[in-house]
């Protein structure tokens, strides 16, 4: 049992990290959910587990919702607390991008109080969001951003990667990384796809600081 504990929340983390790093979701379908974790024995956990954060990345808030509410609404009890807490994180995202920022604070301040023993990224995230969320609005956290950051929250509604950011801004795609790391941060969203649907779907990262 405790291998079986280690080996999904290690699988499912692996997931969740790289599409938080930029990595684009249907290089981690391919490579890695497809790739080496296919033979896996836990492949069909792992599946359930990662579809919903997948789907995020990929821009479908919606089917993201309803596959991250399945695990939660009975999560496993052998996973890490930390990576069902970034779960919550990642529902709470996926409740901003449709409308509902009520059940987003709800789920962020559920994940605040499961890391309460795990300070770190995953913590400082969760909080980053409350803020927001508590906050005036998604206008307001919008205007924290520089106007160097707006401008890569607007490229990225194109879809680039951070070598084609890194092209377009004339910087360093590890430069280019650490802006998108800090608007993540900054806002309090899971992916680069969700910074792009927040700018469509608010209006608010497009604008001229």
């Amino acid at each position: 049992m405790s291998n079986y504990a280690g080996a999904l929340s290690s699988l499912v983390d692996l997931v969740l990290v790289s599409l938080l790093a930029g990595i684009h979701p249907t290089t981690v379908r391919r490579d890695m959910v497809d790739g080496w974790i296919a033979e896996h024995n836990e492949r069909a956990a792992v599946d359930r587990h990662v579809e919903g954060l997948l789907l995020l990345s990929e821009g479908d808030p919606v089917g993201a919702l309803a596959a991250l509410e399945a695990v939660l609404a009975t999560p496993d009890p052998l996973l890490d607390v930390p990576v069902r807490a970034s779960f919550r994180l990642a529902l709470a995202s996926a409740r901003i991008a449709t409308g509902d920022r009520q059940g987003a604070l709800q789920e962020a301040m559920l994940a605040k109080t499961e890391l309460a023993l795990w300070p770190g990224w995953r913590r400082d995230r969760a909080e980053a969001l409350i803020r927001r969320l508590a906050g005036a609005g998604g206008r307001s956290a919008a205007g924290e951003l520089t106007s160097r950051k707006r401008e890569v929250a607007a490229l990225l509604a194109e879809g680039p990667t951070n070598s084609q950011l890194a092209e377009r801004l004339y910087i360093s795609p590890r430069t280019a990384a650490a802006h998108v790391s800090n608007i993540l941060m900054k806002l309090g969203l899971s992916g680069r796809a969700e910074i792009a649907a927040c700018a469509v779907r608010h209006e608010v990262l497009l604008e001229a600081s």
